[in-house]
């Protein structure tokens, strides 16, 4: 329990640091601007309903936004996973979307994302295609940019972001992964998808030279 809480404070500290190369703004307690929504839906797939949560930026009616898909890790959801990480934010500050899957605890007792099992690593299969259904499906719903849609995650989400990197590197267009198991993690490289990893103090980037250059292209698609 005590490494699991360590993990969970280094995870934390680490992805505001993502937010902090982005020229983050603290988060306070605002009011709602018009537009603005962290509303819980339902995707359907394959017979099932499957949760999620969706920040909907201010200027949500203007077209051509980014969408950053976020997991989450074992016995997180989606509302302590954008609680910790503040995501919802630097959305507002920049007009991202943010959605946010839901791990079924009947898929797992943890709720953790099942990327060490076969059937959930590959395109077309398992929980990678729920998830690319999905995203395509919020992606359609709110006109975002097809250009600048990128994943992200943590512990488990991150070793999924990883794959879903690899294995829809049509739909996805960069990965952030953050502490997540050494093999799944190394999944989103060299297939044409720029990635950094986390990994305790240290980030590797691949195919992008400045990581603080970097992450502000990743996050929101600054040419």
């Amino acid at each position: 329990m005590r490494s699991f809480r360590r993990l969970m404070r280094q995870g934390i500290a680490l992805q505001r640091a993502w937010v902090d190369a982005a020229t983050y703004v603290p988060a306070v307690n605002r009011p709602p601007r018009s537009g603005e929504r962290f509303a819980a839906g339902t995707h359907a797939y394959r017979s099932k309903g499957h949760r999620y949560k969706l920040y909907i930026p201010p200027a949500a009616a203007e077209s051509g936004a980014p969408l950053l898909v976020m997991l989450h890790g074992c016995t997180q959801d989606p509302d302590t996973f954008a609680t910790s990480t503040r995501m919802n934010a630097l959305a507002r500050e920049r007009g991202l979307y943010v959605l946010y899957p839901a791990q079924s605890r009947k898929a797992n007792a943890m709720g953790c994302w099942n990327w060490f099992q076969s059937r959930h690593q590959e395109r077309g299969r398992g929980e990678p295609a729920m998830l690319a259904s999905m995203t395509k499906a919020i992606v359609e719903r709110y006109g975002i940019d097809r250009k600048r849609v990128f994943v992200a995650g943590f512990s488990a989400g991150g070793a999924m972001a990883a794959i879903l990197a690899a294995a829809y590197p049509d739909l996805f267009a960069g990965a952030a992964i953050h502490s997540s198991p050494t093999v799944a993690s190394l999944r989103g490289a060299d297939r044409g998808v720029p990635t950094i990893t986390f990994k305790g103090g240290a980030h590797v980037w691949s195919r992008k030279p400045d990581p603080t250059e970097a992450l502000v292209r990743f996050f929101l698609g600054v040419k």
